[in-house]
């Protein structure tokens, strides 16, 4: 939607404004504009029609703090929560071994999963993910990997793009191809706000 109902005060080489709808107009380079409808501010990037939304940093990093053996699923996955710890964050809490987003950061996510598997009792293929609302990782947001006598640990990652809403909660999970433990020794999510 075009700028309706434009109001603004001159700052000199720039102006203070606001009104409704996303911003189409030239203002001077440097311009902020507040859309009314939604309460996203935007800053004029050259001196003619092109804003760039101001977004607010959102940004964490849940990590392993020490291995981890578990026995995963093998007809569903398995939530990865334990010995999970939030660091490097803004905007972002952690619940129950989680991240979710905090209220005030809905918007457009990068996702980076990165797991190393170690062979504790059998040799069998892995499925790791990015599990969102704890509903299973879907295509897109999975990798996979294997371990047997002969390839003892393995590494798998993931990489996505995902719109999320405050209360979205986000860890990795994991389903086995043969029922058995296996060691998590390293489970990194990092997850970082790309826009709104």
């Amino acid at each position: 939607m075009a700028t309706t109902n434009l109001v603004e005060q001159s700052l000199g080489d720039m102006f203070l404004q606001h009104g409704n709808g996303t911003p189409d107009h030239t203002a001077p380079k440097g311009s902020l504009y507040s859309n009314l409808n939604t309460g996203i501010r935007y800053i004029n990037m050259i001196g003619t029609n092109v804003w760039s939304d101001l977004v607010l940093a959102a940004y964490g990093e849940l990590y392993l703090s020490s291995t981890l053996v578990v026995s995963p699923s093998t007809n569903g996955y398995t939530a990865l929560t334990t010995n999970m710890i939030l660091r490097n964050n803004s905007g972002i809490s952690l619940s129950s071994g989680s991240m979710s987003i905090n209220t005030g950061y809905s918007g457009t996510y990068g996702m980076l999963l990165s797991m190393t598997l170690s062979r504790n009792a059998v040799s069998t293929t892995y499925t790791g993910g990015i599990s969102i609302d704890s509903a299973a990782p879907t295509l897109g947001f999975t990798g996979g990997t294997s371990v047997d006598a002969t390839r003892l640990t393995s590494n798998l990652s993931v990489y996505g793009t995902v719109v999320l809403t405050p209360g979205t909660t986000i860890t990795t999970a994991l389903q086995a191809g043969v029922a058995g433990n296996v060691n998590v020794l390293y489970n990194n999510l990092i997850l970082w706000r790309k826009g709104i």
